[in-house]
């Protein structure tokens, strides 16, 4: 994964999270972009043991990451301050790649749910015709 670029880094927690996205100026919005991209494209990798997070307080030390951990740091991503509304669409269309990738977790279609009420319209949108095709792909 991304791990100490332009100091932003995305690395396990000894909690086994996923961190790094808080706190972070607006110009760190290209890697928001692609940390998002990346674990919407390859969330199943990164779950299944492909490949492992480094636990950058002891880097001989490697931790498993959950289906809920990779889910985090997209809400997390989606939830910021400083995402614009294409960080946030980025989000929402990874949480539909992970809905296939991850159906057991519940929590994916409550991110997109809570999107519905979005005051950006293009989200609003985007989350309702998410939230049917997630619902629809369930069924």
């Amino acid at each position: 994964m991304i791990c100490n670029i332009c100091s932003y880094s995305f690395v396990t927690t000894s909690g086994g999270k996923l961190g790094g996205l808080g706190n972070r100026s607006a110009d760190q919005a290209t890697l928001v972009r692609v940390a998002v991209w990346c674990i919407g494209e390859y969330g199943d990798m990164l779950v299944n043991n492909i490949g492992m997070l480094v636990n950058i307080v002891n880097l001989s030390c490697y931790e498993q990451v959950t289906e809920n951990d990779a889910v985090d740091v997209v809400e997390l991503a989606i939830k910021l301050h400083t995402s614009d509304l294409t960080t946030r669409a980025m989000c929402l269309i990874a949480l539909l790649k992970l809905s296939s990738r991850f159906p057991s977790c519940s929590q994916i279609k409550n991110i997109v749910t809570q999107s519905k009420g979005s005051l950006l319209l293009e989200l609003q949108q985007r989350s309702i015709e998410f939230d049917s095709i997630i619902e629809n792909v369930r069924i």
